[in-house]
């Protein structure tokens, strides 16, 4: 087990560690010397060495470089999206909300007359059924760089497709641009069949039918923002991921099929390889699928065999067989969870407490409980410091889901391999499939309710990755009694980085950051280690919120587990979409907003429900917040000449230090111009957030010449529909001086404020984590 954690460190390690060829066939010159006169530990210390050096080899060879492409030439070079004729073929696919997502793989392009062959993957986006798996096509596509890292902590979209191999992102506008020009018919009818299936539970379990395709067919394009957040809140998400307890379930499901049956063990077992390999195919490109499956075919092997008492064989054996083939594997997350949770359950499952005597549901149901638990236990690490989130109750929920998860499988594995062909047995094998996914989502949908569901986590220190680390190798190598109590120590730990998760670090200076959240707005002022936050849009469209792509994991990598403030400038779902996340995971000391318009009511009730102090503030108003004044310019919601909802944002400023900053929402020329005539005293001022992301509809110039800004930053998000910023509103802030920055070009924003000096640090340029603490 040493030498498997030894070569996974290497591997994890690789892109900021190098080893050669020497130095490893030095440590093994040594290995053989130390074998003849050296003590036992001295030869394993040598062996951990070599498999350290070893993973750090097999890591280099495999990172990633960008592909000798001239289609991904023509698209980095052009910085935009760029329409173009491609001929390929289709290497998966899957439904979406909105019609399909498929990865491809290009055979050549279109330059103008000439036919050029280049081969790079793609994923694409389109507006049709999903294509069907090794069909070649001709089809004109918009391919773009994927969106990559632009705020700190924050996922890198572009690196996890890298580590597949993929390197563009695709989009088909219009359904006649796509032509299937050939198919390969074993795919062909296995599409057409998984096709046939799809359409039957989307038909037939209607509401159901996101959770019941992604829980039978690995398919989580149809489900609805509700359900997936609350799987996200629950820790119940791993169970659409079709992953080792779903196929766990599936293998007991055809095992009590075929004891029904009576039929021979041996016959058993060559059975489910059979059944398993299709069940593979039928899915297809599900890397969790593809892992459990392998995992079940070496156990099944092993006890066809009769060598079924090694544990961790199986386990050994899958993950050098996957890292042969695609060592970039061990730096995807889901890899990570996979093969942590099953190597936490076989290490503590024989350690399991005994409160309930053999063979009974009490004890059976503590089993299940204390299977959740290692498993929680060993994938805390990889939780903490890649999510920044961990849901505490997990591995409570997870059991209560299995009554009602058993049967839908049970009923889908029937409908899968046949049953669907069978007239209104079909339908009535659906009505149960839509029964108990019902009951299921309810699980996740109130679970998700509670308080410890989901704990936004501080990101700790890497000296507790450290112990962890070591704490979790003593556990596997240890015997049953030390096992408890060095999970003990573990969880102690857990508990210890919770509230103390960065000792050695400090912030050091005041600054204020504005995150690039796309079209939308999201700013933190910080000073006097006070937190104050500037609008917290949720820009995102059919995936994880913003809050918790992009604002928490921020938060988390700077230690901000407290919000002092939060200043609501409008309530567009592109200034406030997170609230509602923020303060159910935050604690926050008030929220302030103007009084009029009033917030929506989801989250009035939500602010309430917390108990959260709120600031309604208009014209005149002077808040203090000790070491910065807040005046407030703008809303006079007593004025009859301010009809929309934009033109009553929340205009106001801050002094902090001598330096002044102007927030000014979304307000337009209207409400520009109410303010100007009301002969409010306006200044220069040393940060100006620019109206409305950079509309041409807020460019008032009488009232910028009256505060022109040292700095004019603008939020907005990278070729969005609106032309943010309007290039008149370039042009005048160049026109008189301004030092420009923007969300959408530079990425997250960060200016530092030390004695008299401003620093400006755009994270596109250079990511600047750094800077706050030195």
């Amino acid at each position: 087990m040493l030498s498997f954690s030894a070569l996974s460190c290497g591997l994890l390690l690789s892109p900021i560690l190098s080893s050669s060829f020497i130095l490893a066939f030095v440590t093994i010159f040594f290995l053989i010397l130390a074998r003849k006169k050296s003590s036992n530990n001295f030869i394993l210390a040598l062996q951990v060495l070599f498999f350290f050096q070893f993973g750090l080899i097999i890591g280099s060879f495999s990172l990633n470089e960008p592909p000798h492409s001239l289609l991904y030439k023509k698209v980095k070079n052009s910085g935009k999206k760029v329409p173009v004729w491609i001929e390929g073929k289709v290497l998966s696919s899957e439904i979406t909300l909105d019609g399909s997502r498929a990865v491809i793989e290009t055979e050549a392009f279109y330059d103008g007359d000439e036919r050029i062959e280049d081969r790079i993957k793609i994923i694409s986006y389109l507006p049709i059924e999903p294509p069907q798996p090794y069909s070649r096509f001709k089809g004109c596509f918009f391919l773009s760089l994927p969106k990559t890292k632009t705020n700190p902590g924050q996922f890198d979209y572009r690196k996890s497709l890298n580590d597949r191999g993929i390197y563009l992102n695709s989009e088909l506008k219009e359904k006649s641009l796509y032509t299937t020009v050939s198919k390969n018919y074993f795919f062909y009818y296995l599409s057409k069949y998984k096709n046939y299936l799809r359409t039957k539970i989307v038909e037939k379990c209607k509401n159901e039918s996101g959770i019941v395709l992604a829980l039978l067919l690995g398919e989580r394009g149809m489900l609805k923002d509700k359900e997936e957040l609350a799987l996200l809140r629950s820790g119940l998400f791993h169970l659409i991921a079709l992953s080792g307890l779903h196929i766990g379930i599936v293998i007991l499901i055809f095992y009590f099929l075929f004891g029904l049956m009576h039929l021979n063990p041996y016959i058993s077992d060559i059975l489910l390889l059979f059944f398993l390999l299709l069940y593979t195919l039928i899915v297809k490109d599900q890397p969790s699928v593809n892992r459990a499956v392998l995992m079940a075919f070496i156990f099944i092997l092993a006890r066809m065999a009769g060598r079924q008492n090694a544990k961790y064989a199986p386990l050994l054996i899958s993950f050098s067989i996957l890292i042969f083939f695609n060592p970039l594997q061990i730096r995807d997350v889901g890899f990570q969870l996979t093969f942590i949770a099953t190597l936490g359950i076989i290490s503590l499952y024989d350690s399991k407490i005994k409160f309930f005597r053999d063979a009974t549901v009490l004890n059976s149901l503590f089993t299940l409980f204390w299977i959740g638990l290692s498993a929680q236990i060993f994938t805390f690490p990889v939780l903490v410091y890649a999510f920044q989130r961990i849901n505490p109750l997990s591995f409570l929920l997870t059991p209560l889901t299995l009554p009602f998860l058993f049967p839908l499988l049970a009923s889908g594995i029937l409908f899968i391999f046949g049953g669907s062909l069978i007239p209104f047995f079909n339908s009535f094998l659906l009505l149960l499939i839509q029964f108990f996914a019902k009951c299921f989502l309810l699980i996740p949908l109130y679970g998700s309710k509670t308080s410890l569901s989901s704990l936004f986590f501080p990101l700790p220190h890497f000296f507790y990755a450290l112990i962890f680390g070591l704490l979790l190798i003593l556990i596997v190598l240890t015997k049953e009694k030390k096992k408890l109590i060095f999970s003990l120590l573990f969880i102690l730990f857990i508990i210890i980085s919770f509230f103390f998760p960065n000792p050695f670090q400090k912030i050091k200076k005041d600054f204020l950051v504005t995150l690039d959240v796309g079209q939308g707005n999201c700013s933190l002022l910080h000073f006097k280690e006070k937190n104050y936050l500037i609008d917290c849009a949720d820009t995102s469209y059919h995936s994880v919120p913003t809050s918790r792509s992009i604002i928490e994991p921020f938060l988390a990598r700077f230690n901000i587990r407290q919000l002092d403030g939060i200043f609501i400038t409008h309530w567009d779902k592109d200034h406030c979409g997170s609230l509602k996340d923020l303060i159910s995971d935050l604690k926050v000391g008030f929220i302030a907003s103007a009084p009029c318009p009033p917030p929506p009511s989801d989250i009035k009730d939500s602010i309430l429900k917390k108990h959260i102090k709120t600031l309604l503030l208009k014209r005149g108003d002077v808040v203090d917040l000790k070491e910065a004044k807040l005046e407030v310019i703008h809303p006079d919601c007593n004025s009859a000449f301010l009809s929309s909802d934009n033109n009553l944002s929340l205009v106001f400023s801050i002094l902090l230090d001598e330096k002044n900053i102007l927030i000014t929402g979304d307000i337009e020329n209207d409400g520009l111009k109410e303010i100007f005539e009301s002969n409010i005293p306006l200044q220069p001022v040393d940060i100006l957030f620019v109206p409305h992301h950079g509309a041409k509809n807020s460019l008032f110039v009488p009232f910028l010449n009256k505060i022109p800004p040292h700095v004019a930053l603008i939020s907005a998000g990278k070729n969005n529909r609106f032309n943010h910023p309007n290039p008149s509103v370039i042009n005048y802030f160049s026109s008189i001086g301004s030092k420009i920055v923007r969300t959408d070009r530079d990425g997250a924003i960060l200016i530092t404020f030390e004695r008299n000096e401003t620093k400006i640090f755009e994270y596109c340029e250079t990511p600047w984590e750094k800077a706050i603490f030195e």
